[in-house]
């Protein structure tokens, strides 16, 4: 959560001096609270896919297909300047493609570059440090999820007021996270997931298969490169060659269940962003 969110930094020159006789690039409106990595996991408590919410939209990578699980379990995330997205990291400054709510008329601009909105604010990670922090739980009763009123100071302009509660985040239809997390599973430079998306319930049927084969292709990559890696471990210690035994089930993480009390697992790392 950032007390203040803002314009992307990507924004054209012109579009970004006109929107700032209308309000401050740096606080389009208070408190940002529509920001998460959300980890899938499996039956035995691995995560077998991520997904980085952006803007009202979200993007979902699968670990051994799309994005490699990281070798010391923490997935490692870039802060968009000004408008606090988030996307997986990148060590050097990038600049991301992004649209405001992800519709048939700007998905193709977002996954493909083609056909720019006019709307379009870009974002830029330029990630310079690793940021401590601290995950604490509330009540799902808690306010920050159910209240139906601005929190954040009410403005005139549309899209400048505080927003409602964390709940009120996504269509009903895609409430249920492991639709959100299949529905936003998109490529760059991906054409079919442009085609996919305006066609409806066909459209998600496609996405669901994809995002199977995904997964199991997945699930083998994973594997081949942890066996890799032992090996390799185990060549530079000098002891003997990888083991075939099957490894432990690991026992998923307890959640804390005081709203108030601190849990910190070692699953992320976010990055402090470069003033622009």
């Amino acid at each position: 959560m950032f007390r203040v969110s803002g314009i992307g930094a990507g924004i054209d020159w012109w579009k970004g001096t006109l929107l700032g006789l209308a309000g401050d690039l740096d606080d389009w409106h208070q408190l940002d609270h529509y920001t998460a990595v959300t980890l899938a996991l499996d039956e035995t408590g691995d995560p077998v896919a991520v997904s980085f919410q952006q803007h009202n939209y979200r993007q979902t990578r699968v670990f051994g297909h799309d994005i490699d699980r990281p070798a010391d379990g923490r997935v490692a995330v870039d802060v968009a300047l000004r408008s606090n997205e988030f996307y997986p990291h990148s060590p050097e400054r990038r600049r991301r493609r992004a649209v405001g709510f992800l519709s048939p008329d700007n998905v193709d601009y977002l996954v493909t570059g083609r056909n720019p909105p006019f709307r379009a604010a870009d974002d830029i990670t330029d990630p310079a440090t690793e940021i401590e922090y601290d995950l604490l739980f509330l009540a799902p009763s808690d306010a920050f999820y159910t209240f139906k009123g601005f929190l954040g100071e009410k403005r005139l302009l549309p899209g400048r007021s505080g927003p409602p509660g964390a709940d009120y985040n996504t269509l009903p239809d895609l409430k249920p996270m492991h639709r959100q997390t299949i529905a936003f599973h998109w490529y760059e430079n991906d054409p079919d997931y442009a085609n996919w998306f305006g066609e409806g319930p066909a459209g998600l049927t496609k996405l669901r298969q994809r995002f199977a084969e995904a997964l199991a292709a997945g699930a083998t990559g994973t594997r081949r490169k942890e066996r890799r890696r032992t090996a390799e471990r185990r060549r530079a210690t000098g002891g003997p060659g990888p083991s075939r035994r099957r490894r432990p089930r690991r026992v998923r993480p307890r959640v804390p269940s005081n709203g108030n009390e601190a849990y910190n697992p070692p699953r992320f790392k976010a990055c402090k962003e470069r003033d622009p």
